[in-house]
């Protein structure tokens, strides 16, 4: 299994970085937009819910909301740098083309792990 996923992430690679821009662009941000669509319909209904509840519980939500929003941005962060960091040591010049970056994860990933709970 981890050979085949090696050789299709070798594979991909030169599509990532020599293939068109929108398209790939496109490719890599819906999976991103769905997500987001998805989490901002969960806080809208448990909003929604909360809110029938009575005004302590939603008092109690709006004062946990920016912990809660602080956790879920710094985790967001750290992984879009572990992301970035992936593709661009195989697409750095002295990198060769069908290199893979080290399988651990870079100090931002594993913070956000710790801070995350996971």
């Amino acid at each position: 299994m981890s050979g085949n996923l090696n050789s299709r992430a070798a594979a991909a690679a030169p599509n990532l970085v020599h293939g068109p821009i929108l398209p790939t662009l496109v490719r890599l941000a819906v999976p991103n937009v769905l997500a987001m669509v998805l989490t901002v319909l969960v806080g809208i209904a448990e909003t929604y819910y909360v809110g029938r509840l009575g005004t302590t519980p939603l008092a109690a939500m709006a004062l946990v909301f920016p912990f809660a929003m602080l956790v879920q941005m710094m985790s967001g962060g750290a992984m879009v740098g572990g992301v970035t960091s992936a593709v661009s040591r195989p697409s750095s010049s002295s990198a060769r083309a069908s290199s893979l970056p080290p399988r651990r994860p870079c100090p931002s990933v594993a913070g956000a792990r710790r801070l995350g709970g996971a």
